[in-house]
């Protein structure tokens, strides 16, 4: 509050000077006189200031990585439909916490000046899987999601299922891509496997150096397990713990909350909050929306619809009721 209270004050001092000197630039204009050079260097000076205070309200950026796939080419059980549907979820989620969401690509890893090096590394990972390679192309996107962050600069990425369960604070708006970042930038994860330290890779921090690092350490460890059918970048990231005993690599905090642990299958009470308390963000995944209960969130199709597909409109179900409930209990100081 007492940041708030600075800018406020701060902005407020500026415009009042700024009024003050048109008010006197009208008159000394009626009578063909000009600004002092001192007064023009305090104009400089307000005007900086101000554009300062401006930008450090810009927003912190958000990143999750998508880049389409033929859906006969893949097995995720989404159609194109429903992966546009929840992306523009997820920026609008994202959006109204106060962050800037942004969507990156294939190209924006190819941008990274060690991509081929990290694709020849990656062409040793074992991705096949079932069906007949069917997800092969899909769990390849999975690994060069960490070459386009890294290539974008670094900050946060989530994944386009993952939603915000706080508003940033004031201290987290800057203009620059890296700052504010949590542990001074050091590579964290903020999901992990219930009673395990194993990272789940669906909301991350880190600066530019630690999103290269922490590429190809995920794609290194793939490459020395060719006796595998599929080792995803998840299985990759959970088997680094065994190198990261003392936090040497990623710091890992238990931030994110199951989608599954918030479909209850009835509409939320205050008391039901508690289930959220001090988590950063909710993971409506695949297996999330299957084992869940979806009895108050689901889709107005009758009978008629899938449950992947329809993650967009439960997702956005779900976080109203939340928002209704939770969000009101906070303001009541309950």
């Amino acid at each position: 509050m007492k940041r708030k209270s600075k800018l406020f004050l701060i902005r407020l001092a500026n415009i009042v000077l700024l009024i003050s000197f048109v008010i006197v630039n009208l008159r000394r204009a009626k009578s063909g006189l000009s600004f002092t050079s001192n007064e023009e260097r305090l104009l400089s000076v307000i005007k900086r200031e101000d554009d300062l205070q401006t930008d450090k309200r810009q927003r912190p950026v958000i990143h999750t990585f998508f880049h389409h796939i033929d859906p006969s080419k893949k097995g995720t059980g989404m159609s194109k439909k429903s992966d546009e549907e929840l992306i523009a979820t997820w920026m609008e989620e994202w959006s109204k916490a106060g962050w800037d969401p942004v969507v990156l690509n294939l190209e924006d890893a190819k941008k990274h000046p060690r991509y081929n090096e990290f694709v020849k590394t990656l062409e040793n990972v074992p991705l096949m899987g079932g069906n007949n390679g069917l997800n092969k192309v899909y769990n390849q996107l999975c690994f060069l999601r960490w070459m386009a962050m890294a290539a974008a600069g670094g900050g946060w990425m989530s994944d386009y299922d993952v939603i915000p369960l706080r508003h940033i604070e004031e201290e987290e708006y800057s203009n620059h891509n890296n700052a504010f970042l949590p542990n001074d930038g050091f590579f964290t994860v903020y999901s992990v496997v219930r009673g395990t330290d194993q990272g789940v890779p669906c909301l991350m921090s880190g600066s530019t150096e630690e999103w290269e690092k922490m590429a190809f350490k995920i794609v290194e460890n793939g490459a020395t397990h060719p006796e595998e059918l599929m080792w995803s970048d998840m299985f990759a990231l959970m088997d680094l713990r065994h190198q990261n005993l003392q936090n040497e690599l990623f710091i890992y905090e238990d931030k994110v909350i199951p989608g599954q642990d918030v479909l209850l299958g009835h509409y939320w009470s205050k008391e039901d909050c508690t289930t959220t308390k001090n988590y950063r963000a909710v993971h409506f995944s695949h297996h999330a929306v299957k084992a869940g209960n979806l009895i108050g969130v689901e889709p107005e199709h009758g009978d008629d619809w899938d449950k992947l597909n329809a993650r967009s409109e439960i997702l956005q179900n779900w976080h109203r009721m939340w928002k209704q409930v939770c969000e009101e209990t906070k303001e009541d100081g309950n």
